[in-house]
């Protein structure tokens, strides 16, 4: 998708309630390791790279996008 290492990106997902949970009580850790500069539920608009994926077993959808 043409990302470097030292991109930052925005990072949206959409989960279950537990797995919400856990991504809010972590989302500093999150942010950190994924270069993250906005991590929430709210739809991203055009965004790069989307997939439907497992967590635990329980199914997550995550979206990112590039910050420009």
């Amino acid at each position: 998708a043409g990302f470097e290492v030292a991109d930052r990106i925005r990072l949206q997902y959409s989960a279950g309630p537990r797995l919400a949970e856990a991504i809010v009580a972590f989302a500093g850790h999150i942010r950190r390791e994924t270069l993250a500069v906005e991590l929430g539920p709210e739809e991203i608009a055009e965004p790069d790279i989307r997939r439907a994926v497992k967590a635990n077993g329980q199914p997550v959808e995550l979206a990112l996008r590039k910050e420009r």
